[in-house]
């Protein structure tokens, strides 16, 4: 059961990333007005995009192993790192996400 919900999990941030590809894509136009500083941006976006998404299931995922815990400490325990583990990893990202951004902006000045 929580093998599956993983897979459901993992297939849907990947069809929920990669749509906008799909829907958005005009590979003529793309070709000639090729920015690689775009390109990258775009990649960034997307990629944090896709972490925060990953933060937020794997915080739902915790929730969800504190819920079916039962009062079993060493199931409270995990639960509780999972979701401290997805949090902190999500700041990481907002930090690193943060800098990128300052950094880009300071270096046009």
């Amino acid at each position: 059961m929580k093998k599956n919900l993983l897979k459901i999990a993992i297939f849907a941030v990947f069809i929920i990333s990669f749509l906008p590809f799909f829907v958005l894509a005009d590979p003529p136009d793309m070709i000639e007005t090729f920015d690689l500083f775009t390109f990258l941006t775009g990649l960034r976006y997307w990629f944090f995009f896709v972490v925060i998404t990953l933060g937020v299931i794997f915080v739902i995922y915790g929730g969800y192993l504190f819920m079916t815990a039962e009062g079993d400490p060493a199931k409270i325990t995990k639960a509780k790192s999972q979701v401290i583990y997805a949090l902190v990893g999500s700041a990481v990202v907002l930090l690193a996400a943060a800098l990128i951004s300052f950094l880009a902006n300071f270096l046009q000045q």
